[in-house]
């Protein structure tokens, strides 16, 4: 996933028609800070593993100056709520919808809470690769094989704390700054950071961050 987005690019079904003109006519009724209508407005959905009778949708407007500008919301029947860098929507969205969290899901809701909820720096990226850092120029031999080293797939631990938690261990990307890092999940969904490592710092990236 290099472009740093929480789902893979496949499993996205375009929203278009009278059911796009929809949406559409509901986000702009939900906020007052952007106004989307025309070609250059895309919306996209996909199921969402962990929250199974929603969907989570992308509105990107490619008009828009400098970069296109994406929005996140996720439809529950027909109310929406839009992701805002916050976590306070994922909160009330693990109440109302019912959150299912599994071994099966849980990387999957990892994921989505790091992309979705931000810091000072913004994001928080779980990556894999060196591809998924999303890097700009080149690395040397020597800096890229410390990097394949330094990386890894996450890994849920098979034990499970107080009340089923679980347990992760994943690369994340914040900032320019690599880290290493463990988390707590809690099966009703709150997140928590017990430790993180600096691996490497000063990272340049594409910067392609989702706009909230």
């Amino acid at each position: 996933m290099s472009n740093h987005e929480p789902f893979p690019n496949e499993g996205w079904t375009a929203l278009s028609g009278a059911d796009r003109e929809a949406f559409l006519a509901q986000v702009n009724a939900l906020q007052e800070k952007f106004s989307f209508s025309g070609e250059g407005v895309f919306v996209h959905w996909r199921p969402v593993p962990f929250y199974p009778r929603c969907a989570l949708i992308r509105l990107t407007d490619t008009d828009w100056s400098p970069l296109p500008l994406t929005l996140w919301f996720v439809g529950q029947g027909g109310s929406l709520t839009m992701l805002d860098g916050t976590s306070r929507p994922i909160h009330d969205l693990n109440q109302k919808a019912g959150i299912e969290l599994t071994p099966e899901t849980i990387l999957d809701y990892l994921r989505f809470f790091c992309f979705f909820v931000h810091g000072d720096a913004g994001p928080f990226h779980i990556v894999e690769t060196v591809e998924d850092l999303g890097l700009l120029g080149s690395l040397t031999d020597g800096q890229r094989l410390q990097l394949e080293e330094a990386l890894f797939a996450p890994l849920l631990d098979e034990r499970t704390g107080d009340g089923g938690s679980f347990f992760i261990s994943a690369n994340i990307l914040y900032g320019d700054t690599l880290y290493r890092a463990k988390f707590r999940i809690l099966p009703t969904g709150p997140v928590e950071m017990l430790e993180d490592e600096s691996l490497f710092g000063g990272l340049v990236t594409a910067g392609n961050m989702p706009q909230l």
